[in-house]
């Protein structure tokens, strides 16, 4: 593999571990303000339910953009692959 391609593997696994650090920490923001909303008065049900909405969101969001950039990085590889046979 030559050096534009490994940066560019290296530059999707960094974006790849961003991208599921965010992940999580979403996730991990839902689970949170469900725990808080069982414990707490009406309010917080009520705000739970219209945060769990932009929550849902959020996680297509970041699903969808993850199926778009790999579609993207495996096209790119595929050039790469492509242009090195024809030289």
């Amino acid at each position: 593999m030559d050096k534009q391609r490994k940066r560019i593997v290296l530059a999707y696994l960094v974006f790849l571990c961003v991208f599921v650090l965010f992940f999580f920490l979403i996730v991990g923001y839902g689970i949170y303000e469900g725990h808080i909303a069982g414990y707490g008065d009406i309010f917080h049900a009520v705000a739970d339910k219209e945060e769990q909405v932009w929550i849902r969101l959020a996680v297509i969001a970041l699903v969808s953009i993850f199926a778009f950039s790999s579609v993207i990085f495996a096209g790119v590889l595929i050039f790469f692959k492509k242009q090195s046979k024809n030289k």
